[in-house]
């Protein structure tokens, strides 16, 4: 008897969680053909949507309008159930659910943790409250903090879910210590794109006309995050312009690409590609291009697969490179690349960073250094992570098969 499940949470506008969802979804439908996998948006646009979408006839992307107040009814509903019960899109949402065996949220970043995002922990309390096994699936968690009563809140109403699932796995080893320390049972896996099948380095991108020889640069504002948002946007802009005129001053036989990891935002603070333009404008050069943000994250990884080395500030440029087997330098500026990094004994190749590494121009200078310095390292060891990760990932999917086989 084929079996449903309720997939649900999943971000967009990120080619990294696209990559995710692609390498999660291709993967459950290679190991569980018979398996009937509803996607579930509430909300979201369709254009959005069609960006993730894996073609495979078990697969049902399933968008459901958003009524006025689904924001407030979402978070009210955590204190009581009835404003669920009587909005008409979370109504809708419920019904899907319930038609389902299993429900399973989407890998991502930290929601139940440093962005406290309550919303995320709403959704997840109408799954648990179906009655309905729920996956928690190759996500980061933490950090919780206790400073206010709002952070002692949402602590103990994430606590309270997490307690709750049936499955629970995490894809870094920071999120594996924060489960240690609640004393909660879960299992410990990689990014859900190094499930991806597919060989990207065999893919055409000729049509993209880049440099014989080129570089991956991944750049961040970071003022959008909870930990920069004091940050000047003009230093962390001149960081990155200053950086890249260095590399080419260290390599002038290349050129430079950067990948815009975000689409379709539109304010300015999540628009990588407006922001990296700023970036390539201050440098005027030949040698330094901005791809296009509707490439996607299938194009993304053909392109890094190429490329000689790349510097990235944003997670999932790394998970890429990692599973292209390319060198490379990482910013990290959460936990959950340092968690990544720690499982595959690569933090030699990683630069923590803070808002105190853009305070001025000597501390970027000293940051320019830094990622300097770790282009020389060895390059040996990435071909083996991927090979340890891309393991770690296929041996902990099939944990699921006493969900999708029953």
């Amino acid at each position: 008897m084929n079996r449903y499940l309720a997939y649900i949470e999943q971000p967009l506008k990120n080619r990294g969680d696209e990559s995710a969802h692609r390498g999660i979804i291709r993967r459950l439908n290679l190991l569980f053909p018979k398996l009937n996998i509803l996607i579930i948006f509430l909300g979201g646009s369709n254009s959005d949507i069609k960006e993730f979408i894996v073609d495979n006839p078990m697969n049902h992307y399933i968008q459901i309008p958003q009524h006025k107040g689904t924001h407030w009814a979402l978070l009210k509903g955590l204190k009581c159930s009835l404003f669920w019960k009587l909005h008409p899109s979370i109504r809708k949402f419920i019904s899907y659910l319930k038609k389902c065996d299993v429900i399973m949220c989407s890998p991502g970043g930290v929601n139940m943790g440093g962005f406290q995002n309550y919303e995320h922990l709403a959704f997840l309390d109408i799954a648990t409250k179906t009655g309905k096994p729920v996956i928690y699936y190759g996500r980061s968690i933490g950090p919780f903090s206790e400073n206010t009563q709002n952070d002692i809140n949402f602590k103990c109403k994430s606590i309270e879910l997490l307690k709750k699932f049936a499955y629970l796995s995490v894809r870094d080893s920071k999120s594996a210590e924060e489960m240690d320390a609640l004393e909660l049972s879960f299992s410990q896996t990689t990014d859900c794109a190094f499930l991806d099948p597919i060989d990207h380095s065999n893919s055409s991108i000729k049509e993209l006309s880049l440099p014989e020889k080129y570089a991956v640069i991944v750049p961040n504002n970071l003022i959008w995050h909870y930990a920069f948002k004091q940050c000047d946007l003009s230093i962390i802009r001149q960081f990155y312009s200053r950086l890249i005129k260095r590399l080419m001053e260290k390599y002038p036989e290349i050129g430079f690409v950067m990948i815009p990891q975000t689409y379709n935002e539109a304010t300015y603070l999540r628009k990588d590609y407006n922001f990296f333009k700023e970036i390539e404008n201050i440098i005027n050069s030949p040698r330094i291009r901005v791809i296009d943000e509707t490439y996607s994250s299938d194009i993304q990884q053909s392109i890094i697969s190429k490329a000689q080395f790349i510097i990235g500030a944003r997670y999932h440029s790394i998970v890429f490179a990692i599973n292209q087997a390319v060198p490379f330098v990482a910013l990290s500026y959460e936990h959950k690349i340092e968690g990544l990094l720690s499982i595959l004994n690569l933090k030699s190749r990683m630069i923590n960073i803070s808002s105190k590494d853009f305070a001025d121009a000597e501390s970027t200078n000293n940051l320019i250094e830094s990622c300097l310095d770790r282009l020389n390292l060895q390059q040996d060891s990435i071909s083996q992570a991927r090979e340890v990760a891309t393991s770690i990932a296929l041996n902990k999917i099939t944990e699921l098969k006493k969900f999708f086989l029953a």
